[in-house]
């Protein structure tokens, strides 16, 4: 039985040479892998984008009903308000209209949850990152002034049906009418806060620089 022994190296420059070719090839399967790595990211941010979009335009339409929804509920308002009449002469209110019940909508926020909860933020573009970011902290503020919207028409249908069904006495009027001007001053701010939310809304959406002061908006009521 014959055992060859591998032949042995001669000189540093061969031991180089073979540890070259090894290192080489440890490279080039770490950039391989590297390289597939980024494009399977690439391709989760890419579908991660695309529901901020969708869900952007979906927010859009949400948005806008619950304009339309206020445009409605403040009319209903100013209508009861010139009915009381100041409670100047409480014996002869005129008839008070009921206050709409339909709810106000929320926007989702799902897509920029899964997006910002994962590990693909930091791979998003900067822009798009900095505007759904300030996208869901105007969003949060708009939740709170739905729960304030809630909690004022609950309590200003309370006092209009008390009007409704018969009250004429100076009390209950000045009751409706101080729960009617809380509740307009509730639904204006609503309003002016889902005009700018939806201002937001389009700037990231469209992938414009979002630079937007709330001072110079006004309640988009169509």
């Amino acid at each position: 039985m014959h055992f060859h022994l591998p032949k042995p190296l001669h000189g540093w420059r061969e031991f180089v040479g073979e540890v070259g070719i090894i290192v080489i090839g440890v490279l080039i399967a770490l950039g391989a892998e590297q390289v597939v790595e980024a494009v399977h990211h690439r391709s989760q941010v890419d579908e991660a984008i695309e529901k901020l979009r969708a869900e952007s335009a979906d927010n859009r339409r949400v948005l806008d009903y619950d304009l339309r929804l206020l445009q409605k509920s403040l009319a209903v308002v100013d209508r009861d308000l010139a009915a009381l009449d100041g409670c100047r002469n409480p014996g002869t209110i005129r008839t008070l209209e009921p206050l709409p019940q339909d709810p106000v909508l929320y926007p989702a926020d799902v897509a920029w949850q899964g997006a910002r909860d994962s590990a693909l933020l930091p791979l998003m573009p900067a822009l798009q990152a900095h505007n759904y970011a300030m996208v869901d902290g105007i969003m949060s503020g708009y939740a709170t002034r739905t729960f304030d919207l809630r909690r004022d028409l609950d309590r200003t249908s309370g006092a209009v049906e008390s009007v409704r069904a018969g009250g004429q006495d100076a009390g209950v009027c000045d009751a409706a009418l101080l729960r009617l001007n809380e509740l307009k001053q509730t639904e204006l701010s609503l309003a002016l806060h889902a005009t700018f939310l939806r201002t937001a809304n389009e700037s990231a959406l469209k992938g414009l620089h979002m630079g937007i002061d709330p001072r110079s908006l006004r309640p988009q009521l169509r």
